[in-house]
Parts: structure tokens; C-alpha cells; sequence
């Protein structure tokens, strides 16, 4: 079954069933963009994700928000996936058909247009202290926003640009932090 892991809820980080499972479906969908497979839905994260590059991640959430691709090579792929020591690894290997392309060399770009600084600010805890914060800790961790195009760059054996194309745009909000002070 899942354990629990890290994820957010209500402009939280949370502890829940199946958090982190995020950083498959990211993994997976950077791996897709390389392959030149068709994306038909991808979601980004509410916040800039850490483990990944920006515009690279899949935001999966039951009910909501699902990673889906399609197979548009016309040949059998298969996806082989792993994980050993807290990192997730993927590979989709299959048969490339335009032998133009079997030399060259793919890149994911992803281009900043926008970003959006957080503040922090000192706030004294809950009546009580329920979650038991420290002087000094944060109690709502600051993430930076950010607006971002992500582009599949093909170049050749040379180094040479052969053709760029924009995948996605992703806007990821920025969120203040919050600093305990007792």
C-alpha cells in the first residue's frame, strides 16, 4: 500500500496517504517530453517543486488533476521504472523509425518569464502551541512564484539547434512564510 508523504493541501505542506507520488508522474512526463510522445493532460504544482526543474513537473491528485500520454510513435514503447534510495528512476525505451533522429540529442529548456518574490514575516503560534513550534521555526515554509514556458530542444551530433518547440506553460504561486516568535 502507500505510506505517507509529503504533499499540499489548502496552501499546506501536509503529511497524506500517497504524497510524493508526484515525483513519479513528474519524473515520467520529463521523460515523455524527451521521447516526443503526446502529452494529452498535465497539471503543474500549486508551488514550485523542489526535485524537479521548473515546467518539468506532473501534479497528480485523486480525482482531480491525472498524468496522461499517448504512445503517438507507432511502435511498442516500454516504460521501465525503479527507485533505490529516496530517488525514482524511469526509462522509456522503444524503436525510433526516422533514422534522422536516432543520432541527435534532446534537451528540455525552461524559460522563466516571471518571478515572484515571497515575504517572511514573525507571528506568534496558535493559542496553546498546538503543533509545538520552536522560537524561530518556521511554521509556514516560503515558496518564490514563479511563470514559466518549458520548450523540447533537438540538436544534433555537431551541437547544432535542429528545432525547438514549446511544450507547456506553468504558473506556480508564491506563498509567504510564516516564522514563529514566542
Amino acid at each position: 500500500g502507500y505510506k505517507y508523504g509529503p504533499s499540499y493541501a489548502a496552501g499546506d505542506d501536509v503529511l497524506t496517504i500517497g504524497g510524493g507520488i508526484c515525483q513519479v508522474s513528474s519524473t515520467l512526463y520529463y521523460c515523455t517530453i524527451v521521447a516526443g510522445l503526446e502529452i494529452l493532460e498535465r497539471d503543474s504544482h500549486g508551488y514550485a517543486p523542489s526535485y524537479t526543474p521548473l515546467g518539468t513537473d506532473a501534479m497528480v491528485s485523486w480525482g482531480s488533476s491525472d498524468f496522461q500520454f499517448r504512445n503517438n510513435t507507432g511502435t511498442p514503447l516500454q516504460i521501465v521504472a525503479s527507485s533505490d534510495g529516496g530517488s525514482v528512476i524511469v526509462a522509456i525505451h522503444g524503436t525510433i523509425d526516422d533514422t534522422d533522429l536516432k543520432d541527435n540529442t534532446v534537451k528540455i529548456r525552461s524559460e522563466i518569464l516571471e518571478e515572484i518574490p515571497c515575504s517572511t514575516r514573525y507571528e506568534a503560534p496558535p493559542a496553546g502551541n498546538p503543533d509545538g513550534y520552536k522560537n524561530g521555526e518556521y511554521m509556514v515554509t516560503p515558496h518564490k512564484g514563479y511563470k514559466v514556458d518549458t520548450y523540447r530542444c533537438v540538436y544534433d551530433m555537431n551541437g547544432t539547434l535542429l528545432s525547438e518547440e514549446k511544450i507547456d506553460y506553468s504558473e506556480y504561486s508564491k506563498r509567504d512564510g510564516v516564522i514563529c516568535e514566542i
